[in-house]
């Protein structure tokens, strides 16, 4: 069980690094929606805006795929467990890492980096004010409504199978190693609960948003505007204290990693005071 520890570690890693990603992207995407035409401006160039969309859309779908990953490996690790091994293992975790970053970019890139706004662009980098009700459509099957079901699909018999055996290992006698791996394994069902949950709260008034902005033509109250963006950004910003929350490892590196980047703020400091 401590290679499932790992390989759920080496899933995490990638989906926190997708999310590190989006949340320096994203927070630039919006700067170009401040009324300033210092910074709205160069920000709301043509090319940059095409950029800025493609991460911003990337990023967010890469996010739902690594969930999607991490819930098919638990289902098969809580419903399989004898054939774990067999399907589960380093390598097979690492090309399903490359195929999501990979794919998630590509096919962002096909369906909205080739697509040229109707009309004259007026500068304002904002998605719903920029594509066709189709590709709307496009992203909310991929983005929202595919994961979200495969996910959900894979839950219940996966939730289902955890009490039972829950309530088997409560009758009967164990092993402190036994309880310690049991109880790792019903953190881990609950972190991943935890993440589909936070998926589902914060991308579907999103989706709601877009498809309301199209009708509308826009006409929506800039504070409508501003909560929804928040609620996707924070999507992104809590997953973080939910990985640590419940991922003991997980936990562990952040410190790691945390520490070694106050020692270097710590030393640049000195040297720039000196």
């Amino acid at each position: 069980m401590g290679i499932s520890f790992t390989l759920q570690t080496t899933r995490l890693s990638s989906l926190g690094f997708s999310d590190l990603l989006q949340g320096f992207v994203y927070p630039i995407y919006n700067l170009s929606h401040i009324e300033i035409s210092a910074i709205s401006e160069p920000l709301g160039a043509w090319s940059l805006c095409q950029f800025l969309l493609t991460e911003v859309l990337a990023l967010d779908l890469g996010s739902s795929y690594h969930l999607v990953c991490i819930t098919v490996i638990r289902y098969i690790a809580v419903v399989h467990p004898l054939k774990y091994h067999n399907y589960v293992n380093e390598k097979r975790i690492l090309v399903c890492i490359v195929f999501i970053w990979l794919s998630t970019q590509t096919t962002i890139i096909l369906l909205y980096t080739i697509h040229i706004p109707e009309g004259e662009y007026v500068g304002a980098c904002r998605y719903e004010n920029i594509f066709r009700f189709a590709h709307t459509n496009i992203l909310f099957i991929i983005q929202l409504f595919l994961p979200v079901t495969i996910m959900t699909c894979l839950y219940i018999p996966l939730i289902r199978i955890a009490r039972k055996q829950a309530k088997v290992i409560a009758i009967q006698e164990c092993s402190v190693t036994r309880s310690a791996i049991t109880s790792q394994e019903r953190k881990s069902t609950y972190m991943v609960t935890s993440l589909l949950g936070c998926f589902a709260i914060f991308w579907t008034p999103t989706v709601i948003y877009f498809y309301a902005s199209i009708a509308l033509k826009g006409n929506i109250n800039h504070y409508i505007r501003a909560t929804v963006r928040i609620l996707l950004f924070m999507n992104s910003a809590i997953n973080v204290f939910v990985y640590a929350g419940r991922d003991g490892e997980f936990r562990n590196i952040l410190k790691k990693d945390l520490k070694k980047l106050s020692s270097f703020c710590k030393c640049c400091h000195k040297s720039d005071f000196h």
